[in-house]
């Protein structure tokens, strides 16, 4: 199915295209470079939106979750009816919003990143590779932390 009619073939100026994702309820993302989680996430997380994105391989320190934090979708159509999904369900996407601007207060916002980090690196042994969970610990956490940050 091709949805021709929703481009317009014409740009927008920055601070129009910056201040879009307020308007919406939806934030829809395609995954980074070598299919990180890059900066876009958290930026919908921030403002609350529900995120429909491709699933997601590598997680951050703190997973995310399919269904509470994020819809999934594979193809085009799959992406849609993901949207069609939440329009159709205030309720989750409320919720989902919800769970995601917690999850940016609690693990995402810059100021916990840093706190993350400072903590990491002056209160893990030298050595200690292994976190709590069993899961192999990045050098530092950087590169887990810095998939959340800006460029």
């Amino acid at each position: 199915m091709h949805y021709a009619k929703a481009l317009t073939g014409r740009g927008l100026q920055n601070a129009a295209r910056l201040n879009q994702p307020r308007r919406a309820r939806i934030g829809i993302y395609s995954r980074g470079v070598h299919d990180s989680v890059a900066f876009r996430i958290p930026e919908y997380m921030a403002l609350g939106l529900a995120i429909v994105c491709n699933p997601i391989r590598y997680q951050p320190v703190e997973p995310l979750i399919e269904g509470r934090n994020y819809l999934a979708y594979t193809t085009p159509d799959e992406c849609i009816a993901q949207c069609r999904r939440l329009l159709a369900d205030p309720a989750l996407a409320d919720s989902m919003g919800r769970a995601n601007r917690a999850y940016y207060n609690a693990h995402a916002k810059p100021a916990v990143q840093m706190a993350m980090l400072l903590d990491d690196a002056f209160t893990s042994p030298p050595g200690d590779d292994l976190q709590t969970d069993g899961r192999p610990r990045m050098p530092s956490q950087a590169a887990n932390i810095l998939a959340f940050r800006k460029p």
